[in-house]
């Protein structure tokens, strides 16, 4: 398998709340490279477009994590969704 860790340089998707979620929830979206933070975007409502994340430099990243964080009310129908996330070489 050629898939192996550190061989990307770049990461881009896009972020939203679900459909599910109407025009309520909140939620942050994170992406951390080895343990480091290295994009939080800014508070996404379902009143929100959908926001472009990247494209972020992932060069020689062992570990990529797309975390969601709550927003304003806890849980409350924060439907998120990471679409058409790649990374490319």
């Amino acid at each position: 398998n050629n898939d192996r860790p550190g061989r990307y340089s770049r990461f881009e998707a896009t972020a939203a709340l679900d459909d599910l979620a109407g025009d309520k929830g909140s939620v942050r979206f994170i992406v951390e490279k080895d343990g480091v933070r290295i994009y939080e975007s800014a508070l996404v409502t379902g009143m929100s477009q959908a926001t472009a994340v990247g494209p972020l430099d992932v060069t020689g990243a062992q570990k990529l994590v797309l975390a969601t964080e709550y927003g304003e009310l806890a849980d409350i129908n924060d439907w998120a969704d990471w679409c058409d996330a790649m990374v490319i070489r």
